[in-house]
């Protein structure tokens, strides 16, 4: 997966002392320009970093003497080289400090850029140890503190997910019939409500977006496309965009054919809300891409290029470079993907087609696929003998012997956050009677676990881990820094656990415990 990096840049000192002599360094002073994370019109624009030089023109060393760049010296006091070697050497420090200063907040910026990216994974939203905790309550839902189980959100609604970074979805009404569906802050506020059951209304985890009603917006809530158009993220950093148009027809109706919705007008009539005129933008807004009347499309890449497969519904289907906005495919048929294999079905025959030089080729037969362990792109996992697994790069290259029993592996959420916060590619390996967590990286060992079988969780850090030889189980968070924090023993009870963002509960006995992220029991 990319990283997408916030760029700095260090600025030198334009107005030196004046009072300065000859032989005194003035260091040059630096400063870290940030750029905000971007919305839907405002993108970050690519800043070199630069540091200073110890021989800054603004700022030379003064010199007199011969004219050959000698330092100014007192000849006759050798040991007024002294100042000139130690204000070489302050300038110099003053420069290193300057880059490693821009380089740790540089690398801050890296951990907290995905917060609020588009189109990638974020942990720090779908792993965040501070988001309130949902709970039931006499019948109805709201939320606790994840620090000490303290109501922050009175428990009023029908039911309540988990929040994704200040946002969350809950509904209204009663049991199989939905009054409202809304989305709240932290404060419990209401943000949007839409009537019903919507359930066009959710956090996309694997895009970070939140969809309302249908319709792109950020991690805060910021629209993707302008006022009065439907935004669909379609992948790689594009938009499809429809605009709503309304039209009044006096007869009864039902829904539009071509994917609009219709209401009641109020001189009885029924109005049709289409989406016409479709297009698609990049995440600046700007167009690459027209096609008339009602559309679909996604996004795919071949050797580098990214190509939009558009749906004109009731016409064609065709393939567009987004680079140049050149269509370089049409057919009356419809297109679509299947394990990065491009399908083509048109008058009752199915085809392979491929996309190589900007031009699309027929193939005799898909080609084959390889699907990488928690779907990172970096290693592939493949049965030897004996019914055993490996592991090995995606170019090949041995990782593991021969002698890993079962393997596990993490969901991509899981993967992105651990590999972010310990720089390793982790899978979870069986060998013999111990369950291991494996980096791949650098083909060690990092943990071993009593138990062979391993309960996970969408999206959450913990894992149920169960010792088959003993019926022992217990409950870790892999994301834990502190060994202390990281398992608690469940022992040889029969219990039920189920697992969050930042919290996991146990039902024993019919009574449920609620734990946080430091396996601290909070309800």
């Amino acid at each position: 997966m990319d990283t997408d990096k916030d760029n700095a840049s260090l600025g030198q000192n334009t107005n030196p002392d004046p009072t300065t002599s000859p032989g005194d360094v003035v260091p040059t002073a630096s400063h870290i320009a940030n750029n905000a994370i971007f919305s839907s019109s405002d993108l970050p624009t690519a800043t070199p970093a630069t540091a200073p030089l110890p021989t800054d023109p603004l700022h030379p060393i003064q010199t007199v003497g011969s004219g050959r760049g000698d330092v100014w010296i007192n000849k006759g006091n050798n040991s007024n080289k002294k100042p000139l070697i130690i204000g070489a050497i302050i300038l110099a420090a003053v420069a290193l400090v300057g880059i490693i200063t821009a380089v740790l907040l540089l690398s801050n910026s890296q951990t907290d850029e995905p917060a609020s990216i588009v189109g990638k994974i974020s942990p720090a939203i779908i792993f965040d140890e501070t988001a309130p905790i949902p709970i039931e309550a006499d019948n109805n839902y709201g939320y606790i503190s994840p620090e000490d189980g303290s109501e922050v959100i009175n428990a009023r609604f029908l039911s309540a997910e988990r929040f994704y970074g200040e946002y969350a979805v809950v509904k209204t009404g009663s049991v199989g019939n939905v009054s409202k569906t809304l989305i709240i802050n932290r404060a419990g506020e209401t943000v949007f409500s839409f009537d019903g059951d919507n359930s066009a209304t959710y956090y996309d985890t694997e895009n970070n977006l939140w969809i309302v009603d249908g319709d792109a917006h950020n991690v805060e809530m910021q629209k993707l496309s302008p006022e009065n158009t439907i935004g669909q993220y379609i992948g790689n950093d594009y938009l499809l965009v429809m605009e709503e148009s309304h039209v009044t027809d006096n007869k009864q109706g039902t829904a539009t054919d071509d994917g609009g919705s219709s209401s009641q007008t109020d001189d009885g009539g029924e109005q049709s809300s289409t989406y016409s005129d479709g297009y698609i933008a990049n995440l600046d807004g700007i167009k690459v891409y027209s096609c008339d009347g009602y559309c679909s499309a996604y996004t795919t890449v071949f050797d580098g290029t990214t190509y939009a497969v558009v749906r004109i519904w009731g016409e064609s289907s065709q393939i567009i470079n987004l680079t140049n906005s050149e269509t370089i495919y049409t057919t009356h048929g419809t297109i679509s993907l299947q394990d990065d294999n491009l399908i083509e079905r048109a008058d009752d025959t199915t085809k392979y087609i491929k996309i190589q030089n900007n031009q699309v080729t027929n193939l005799m037969q898909p080609e084959a696929t390889v699907t990488t362990i928690s779907n990172a792109g970096e290693y592939i996992i493949e049965p030897c003998k004996k019914s055993k697994y490996t592991i090995k790069t995606i170019d090949g290259a041995t990782v593991s012997d021969c002698d890993i029993d079962d393997y596990y592996e993490l969901s991509p959420s899981l993967y992105v956050a651990y590999r972010a916060d310990f720089a390793k590619s982790p899978i979870l390996i069986i060998r013999g009677e111990e369950l291991q967590l494996f980096d791949m990286n650098s083909a060690q060992v990092v943990k071993t676990y009593n138990g062979q079988d391993v309960l996970m969780f969408d999206d959450s850090p913990f894992l149920h881990i169960q010792d088959l030889s003993n019926s022992e189980s217990q409950v870790c968070n892999l994301l834990s820094k502190s060994d202390e924090e990281s398992c608690m023993s469940l022992g040889d009870e029969n219990k039920t656990v189920d697992g969050g963002g930042d919290y996991f509960t146990v039902t024993d006995g019919g009574i449920e415990h609620i734990y946080n992220a430091k396996l601290k029991e909070i309800r």
